[in-house]
């Protein structure tokens, strides 16, 4: 997230409407592993479906399928619902949370370079 590493006022690569910023971010939202669906989801909902075990509550768009881009958790995301399965912790939410709220806030720049206290 250095401001001169795939800079937000300049497309991630030659015909892309995103900008590096956003790649960046997303990128590492995706190897998170949460589905889309996650903060619906308590903490077991989430590991069962890591774990195989309940993958009816996986199905979010009710297609009979668990689409493995958007509907499966995977990768830390699995680990932080299973730390949260206690009821100690919400890291599943906390950091879930903060990658929605961080692609907002990228989002809002409007492919201007983020300042250093947005990218703080």
């Amino acid at each position: 997230m250095e401001a001169d590493n795939k800079p937000n006022s300049k497309p991630y690569s030659e015909g892309k409407h995103h900008t590096g910023k956003e790649h960046s971010w997303d990128e590492g939202f995706g190897y998170f592993g949460a589905a889309a669906h996650s903060l619906g989801l308590n903490a077991e909902d989430n590991y069962n479906i890591a774990k195989k075990k309940d993958l009816a509550v996986a199905d979010a768009n009710g297609d009979g399928m668990v689409d493995l881009k958007t509907e499966f958790v995977f990768g830390p995301a699995y680990y932080a619902a299973g730390a949260d399965k206690s009821g100690k912790t919400t890291c599943m939410t906390d950091i879930m949370t903060a990658f929605i709220e961080g692609r907002k806030l990228i989002t809002s720049a409007q492919r201007e370079d983020l300042t250093d206290e947005q990218r703080t």
